[in-house]
């Protein structure tokens, strides 16, 4: 193998060899709300996905917009994890409430459950390349205390009537896989441009001793 060739091949390999894995973070992200019958729920909002929880929202029906009543509901997105986190209660309550997660710029190519201890019924509904959507409905065992605050009460409450029930604090984990396509890193560009560069500079010189 002459030495053109060989600069070539190294090139190609170490360009091969230092990629990164598509993921989650960095991408940007939009949070879509909807509810039916007696549930409410507070308007999604646009987000990055990076550190910390990227959206928050109040779950209702409650008295103050979660102040002291109704589910303070947070979700944090990682690069393959999206965890959902509930605490509180609801007034009693029929209905359901939808979350979509949408504008990924990764291809998803799969999401399922890893974990929950969620208090009502709450799952995933469906996923396609950029967005995921989920849905909860109350359940038909009413909780202790149906508000954030424990010196809370509700006299006027229906036993056993269906609420939003995260009394203590609840929370579901859904792992996601991302198209496996790998992007070249800048180092390796930079790497690609040097072989280049060095594979002219040879040829020059050949061209001069001719």
């Amino acid at each position: 193998m002459n030495f053109r060739a060989q600069i070539f091949a190294s090139a190609i390999f170490l360009t091969t060899a230092a990629t990164s894995m598509a993921g989650l973070i960095g991408s940007p992200v939009t949070l879509t709300t909807s509810q039916t019958g007696g549930t409410t729920i507070t308007a999604g909002s646009s987000s990055t996905v990076g550190s910390g929880s990227e959206f928050s929202y109040c779950l209702g029906p409650n008295s103050n917009n979660c102040v002291s009543s109704g589910v303070t509901s947070g979700i944090d997105i990682s690069d393959n994890v999206i965890d959902f986190f509930f605490t509180g209660g609801t007034f009693e309550t029929d209905g359901s409430f939808t979350l979509v997660l949408s504008g990924f710029n990764v291809p998803i190519t799969g999401v399922t459950a890893s974990s929950t201890t969620v208090g009502f019924p709450f799952s995933l509904i469906s996923f396609d390349s950029s967005s995921i959507t989920f849905t909860g409905t109350p359940s038909a065992v009413a909780p202790t205390t149906p508000f954030n605050s424990s010196s809370v009460t509700l006299p006027n409450r229906p036993s056993g009537g269906s609420s939003y029930d995260a009394v203590g604090g609840s929370s579901a984990s859904f792992a996601v896989t991302t198209d496996t396509a790998e992007a070249p890193e800048p180092a390796s560009i930079a790497l690609v441009g040097l072989g280049a560069t060095l594979i002219g500079l040879v040829q020059y010189r050949r061209r001069a001793r001719q």
